[in-house]
């Protein structure tokens, strides 16, 4: 899933490329699914606050249009948190989550950032069910199915709750 520029996808911007899985921004909005779905609907994010620390790259800044784009749609805010490469210092970084409390924080590492970050996270005590994670590299965590997806401007119901099969890695 997702090797190159999530602007592939469109074909004005690259015409003769043609990708046949998910992208990055595939990615963050399957995570922001699983959000709405934890909260029981799109409308039940308004207001709410979403991080993403993210690996300081290209690879790292691939979700922050993405997620622009749906506060903008859903109403809430996003707070971005840059880790720079390689990662291993992340005291700021997790100072400024314990300061602003985010209600839901994704995590979009590579490398050592990871097991880093998720040393920082037990250190200031953030919830780790409030945690989403993609991640390159190795490292990985606990592996749950998404029961439930929700489809967008529709509110929770047996007749409109789609199943996936999709995964989100959670710390």
């Amino acid at each position: 899933m997702g090797y190159g520029r999530s602007e592939s996808r469109d074909g004005s911007v690259f015409q003769w490329n043609f990708p046949l899985l998910g992208t990055y921004w595939t990615a963050a909005d399957i995570i922001l699914q699983f959000i709405a779905g934890q909260e029981r609907g799109w409308d039940k994010l308004r207001g709410k606050r979403i991080a993403l620390v993210y690996h300081d790259s290209p690879y790292g800044k691939e979700p922050i249009a993405m997620l622009q784009k749906e506060a903008s749609l859903h109403g809430f805010d996003t707070l971005l948190l840059p880790v720079t490469h390689p990662g291993v210092e992340q005291k700021a970084t997790w100072l400024q989550v314990r300061q602003n409390r985010p209600d839901y924080l994704l995590l979009w590492g590579w490398g050592v950032m990871n097991s880093t970050a998720i040393k920082e996270a037990v250190a200031v005590g953030y919830p780790r069910e409030k945690k989403c994670m993609a991640c390159g590299g190795r490292v990985r965590s606990k592996t749950f199915d998404l029961p439930k997806m929700v489809p967008r401007d529709t509110t929770p119901s047996p007749s409109n709750t789609l199943r996936a099969n999709s995964s989100c890695t959670r710390i």
